[in-house]
């Protein structure tokens, strides 16, 4: 559906969570460059009380294209257009939304809030994992949800995992782990 993100209840209705997808706009799955370098299909993750949606939203705006020849689908080759970044040309973003389900009798579609990363770099690094935890900080305190994020740049050496505080409509970003190398991490 035009590269938006959809959720199905328990009873078969149908809900849209993003309405900001396009050709080049990308929610809750990834282009080519996601799942050749890291295995991933399924851009979301459910909160652990299924309250909310993370997602990935990869932005192509920019991106040059490599038209593939597409011989086995019918008779006659068909051009196939890939928003390809080859070297030295932009690469396409990505950023974390997270989005709050509905309640069933809703019909507008809710607000993302999105995480922001202090130095705001989404073309040269990927969203390697996110997943949310729960912590508990003590007997009168209510369990809190976390998002973890696993970000690495471009050249796959420098790693951050990013914890974000799920609180209403305000994302607090802090990095707990950073780990270099010479090499590829």
């Amino acid at each position: 559906f035009r590269n938006n993100l959809y959720m199905e209840d328990s009873r078969h209705n149908i809900t849209q969570l993003t309405n900001d997808g396009s050709d080049m706009i990308i929610n809750g799955t990834f282009d080519w460059v996601y799942e050749e370098e890291f295995g991933m299909y399924n851009g979301f993750r459910w909160s652990p009380d299924s309250k909310s949606i993370a997602y990935w939203q990869i932005d192509q705006t920019g991106v040059s294209v490599v038209n593939l020849v597409n011989n086995t689908d019918s008779l006659y080759p068909k051009l196939n257009p890939i928003p390809y970044p080859k070297c030295g040309d932009t690469n396409p973003s990505a950023k974390v939304g997270i989005v709050e389900i509905p309640k069933s009798n809703c019909t507008e579609i809710p607000v993302t809030s999105w995480v922001k990363f202090e130095d705001n770099d989404s073309r040269n690094n990927y969203i390697a994992d996110i997943c949310f935890v729960k912590s508990q900080q003590g007997e009168n305190f209510p369990i809190k949800q976390q998002l973890i994020i696993q970000r690495l740049n471009r050249l796959q050496n420098h790693l951050d995992i990013v914890s974000v505080e799920c609180a209403v409509k305000c994302l607090v970003v802090s990095t707990i782990y950073t780990e270099d190398s010479d090499s590829w991490i």
